[in-house]
């Protein structure tokens, strides 16, 4: 027993510095694997992939309506759930309507253009904003020139 009488153990301070970084460094490797572990079982949020743009517009001669060309540029199908004019609410049938491939529709399939139709008494001279707002509750802004 003589050999460790002259050896000295490390202070409690290290001792202690020593455990907490222990702890620390014990801790991270669980939240690691339990985030990985649970990400891996929850699987990842759906995106949503609506992405709608204005080819181009038009006015009407001889009405004066205003004829929006919106292509859908992204992965799933968008269907128009509400217009806007100017931050007012448009009424389909009297005030606006839309066509796809020629038919009357709300559906624009993907990388088809549908035509929305807006009535003449919702424009001013100048730019107009009109607002599209699909069923999964994504806005689109225009901005058109009359």
């Amino acid at each position: 027993m003589r050999i460790l009488k002259n050896k000295k153990g490390i202070s409690t301070i290290l001792a202690a510095l020593l455990l907490v970084v222990i702890a620390i460094a014990a801790g991270i490797i669980v939240y690691s694997w339990a985030t990985g572990l649970l990400g891996g079982l929850m699987g990842e949020a759906p995106s949503v992939g609506e992405i709608m743009t204005m080819d181009a517009y038009g006015w009407d001669s001889g009405s004066g309506n205003c004829t929006l060309y919106l292509r859908n540029s992204g992965d799933v199908t968008i269907t128009i759930d509400a217009v806007y004019s100017e931050g007012i609410p448009l009424t389909l049938g009297a005030d606006f309507s839309c066509q796809v491939s020629g038919s009357d529709s709300l559906d624009i399939d993907l990388d088809e253009v549908g035509a929305l139709m807006v009535g003449s008494a919702h424009f001013a001279t100048g730019e107009n904003e009109i607002r599209v707002v699909t069923q999964l509750g994504n806005t689109f802004n225009f901005k058109v020139v009359k």
